[in-house]
């Protein structure tokens, strides 16, 4: 489980590194507003990015997997391959939507 956030410290290292001094109480204000408004929507920018991620799941591997092995020669029934071998072709198919995902990703910027 995660830590708690101590947010008496974040609001106190924040003061710190907005660097405020002889500013007036408004100057200071709007400074520790704005460097606080940066932080949040930094924040905001890496959790969308996170959710955002197009992570493959595991249905979509597996369906990949299938569609690779049923591609080549040899034993055509998935179920009969040994496990090794079905781990070898699922971690393929991985790497290979997660290329996909990365060359549309790159596409739509």
């Amino acid at each position: 489980m995660a830590e708690p956030i101590d947010l008496t410290q974040q609001a106190l290292t924040a003061l710190a590194d907005a660097g405020l001094g002889n500013e007036s109480t408004a100057e200071s204000f709007v400074i520790g507003y704005q460097a606080g408004y940066d932080a949040a929507l930094t924040l905001a920018i890496s959790i969308e990015t996170h959710l955002n991620s197009n992570e493959p799941t595991d249905e979509e591997i597996e369906t990949c997997a299938r569609g690779f092995f049923e591609g080549t020669p040899g034993i055509t029934n998935w179920d009969a391959v040994s496990e090794h071998s079905k781990q070898a072709w699922l971690h393929a198919a991985k790497k290979a939507l997660a290329a996909v995902n990365t060359m549309k990703t790159e596409e739509e910027s």
